[in-house]
């Protein structure tokens, strides 16, 4: 699904998470995907 994924691709994907969940709540976010994906 990923093996075509650019820079710029992750780029946008990365501004739309932004925009969808705001500056604030990034931290938030990536500490529970991280623990997450140590399951």
């Amino acid at each position: 699904m990923f093996a075509n994924l650019t820079g710029w691709h992750a780029l946008i994907i990365l501004a739309v998470i932004v925009l969808l969940f705001g500056a604030t709540k990034l931290p938030v976010l990536a500490k529970s995907v991280g623990q997450s994906m140590k399951i």
